[in-house]
């Protein structure tokens, strides 16, 4: 799907709360039309990152890619999907969140306004989702 402004990325994004992909597919398929997945919905996603592999096909439409470019380059938004998992005391961030990936010969190169890290994460959509081992990826609830 493409956006035509960060406020309707954002806009967009705002139907997984509290949902599960599927759950937020509903509605999103009765406002808008034209909205196509990316890849089958029997596709499985496995091992780390599978969550945000889904939701990024599944939900935004987008296919997953290693550009250097943001998820939604038409608008300069960068996606990013994390677990949060249940302790005894409420919530905690499951795993680290890794940004980008660089060279660090490159990146002493470049000034920080026009480095290739900068560009792609200049702006960044989180998504939290509830990490559980039992649930598929069609089950997880997004925060």
């Amino acid at each position: 799907m493409i956006f035509n402004s960060q406020e309707e990325l954002l806009s967009y994004a705002e139907h997984l709360e509290e949902r599960t992909v599927p759950e937020a597919l509903v509605t999103v398929r009765r406002l808008y039309p034209e909205f196509r997945p990316a890849a089958p919905e029997d596709k499985e996603y496995k091992g780390k990152g599978g969550f945000g592999q889904y939701l990024e096909e599944q939900y935004f439409g987008k296919e997953n890619d290693n550009k250097a470019l943001p998820d939604f380059a038409e608008v300069g938004v960068e996606l990013k999907v994390s677990p949060v998992k249940k302790i005894q005391s409420g919530y905690t961030i499951k795993e680290r969140l890794v940004l980008n990936h660089f060279s660090y010969v490159d990146f002493a190169k470049e000034t920080f306004e026009t480095s290739k890290v900068y560009q792609k994460d200049r702006l960044l959509l989180f998504v939290f989702y509830y990490w559980s081992k039992k649930n598929p990826h069609k089950d997880t609830r997004v925060q």
